[in-house]
């Protein structure tokens, strides 16, 4: 997954105005159809272009929560970096309010996300 992040990233750093701008961007959307969407997370993952560096990747969306008779109470807003590691393939960090322990859902669904699409 780092070979993955890194070379996306890398590719939004040149692709801003550079000649690999489609090809970076038709990565970059086939990223996020692969990321989560839905059960809460209900209107997709976007990515932050501008916040994104050859160093991370910086995704963001919101949360629907639920109260405990199922009806929904609110939303909370969440940002994600990946980050390439040599240690690990890639770390994560969430941002945003940890209402209800989402924080710890969030990282479990864009682990698995984003590990699977660093699968061949």
């Amino acid at each position: 997954m780092s070979t993955v992040i890194q070379a996306i990233a890398l590719d939004i750093a040149g692709a801003k105005g550079g000649p690999f701008k489609a090809y970076a961007q038709a990565r970059i959307e086939a990223l996020l159809r692969a990321l989560p969407s839905g059960s809460g997370w209900d209107q997709g993952t976007s990515i932050d272009l501008d916040n994104s560096t050859p160093d991370h990747i910086a995704f963001y969306g919101d949360f629907h929560h639920m109260d405990e008779h199922g009806g929904y109470d609110g939303w909370t807003a969440h940002r994600i970096y990946a980050k390439p590691s040599l240690q690990f393939g890639f770390v994560l960090r969430i941002t945003g309010p940890d209402r209800n322990g989402i924080k710890d859902h969030l990282y479990e669904i864009f682990y698995e996300a984003l590990a699977a699409e660093a699968k061949p």
